[in-house]
């Protein structure tokens, strides 16, 4: 038995399904659904997108003058290279996320770790940011170890 079709005859052809009556929107569901697979927070793409607005956001309040307003009122004096700390500090930070949502939100070994090291990171942005004091502020390194290891105690039972 052939499977071939007289010349004559074309084969035929599944129509797709048409919108549903009274839907104008069925279109832009489907584009929504689409957008929102493309864009999900576990991706780099909006969280580069929202560190470049933070940057910018810095250095216009640097340009305005805001800094140094603060910095008056505080006595400080604020370091700029140390902003190259965030670049490690927003790596650290999607590390941590991205192990979170590979886990279903679930703290594991490897997002502990990264939790540990994005504190200790900040607490260095902090010091050499403003000139504080290592004598001072020295125990908030305790304070990171302790929270280590108690999240080691919670999440590995």
């Amino acid at each position: 038995m052939s499977t071939e079709l007289p010349p004559n005859e074309q084969p035929r052809r599944e129509e797709t399904p048409s919108p549903p009556s009274g839907s104008p929107e069925w279109g832009w569901q489907k584009q929504e659904s689409s957008w929102r697979h493309q864009w999900q927070w576990g991706s780099s793409a909006p969280w580069g997108a929202l560190f470049l607005i933070l940057l910018g956001l810095i250095f216009l309040a640097s340009n305005v003058g805001l800094f140094d307003a603060i910095e008056r009122a505080f006595n400080l004096r604020f370091n700029w290279w140390a902003l190259f700390l965030l670049i490690p500090i927003f790596s650290i930070g999607m590390k941590l996320i991205n192990s979170m949502q590979a886990s279903g939100g679930r703290i594991t070994r490897d997002a502990r770790g990264s939790l540990i090291w994005l504190m200790i990171m900040i607490i260095v942005f902090g010091a050499l940011a403003f000139n504080l004091d290592w004598g001072k502020i020295w125990p908030f390194f305790l304070i990171a170890a302790g929270l280590g290891t108690l999240l080691a105690a919670i999440t590995d039972r």
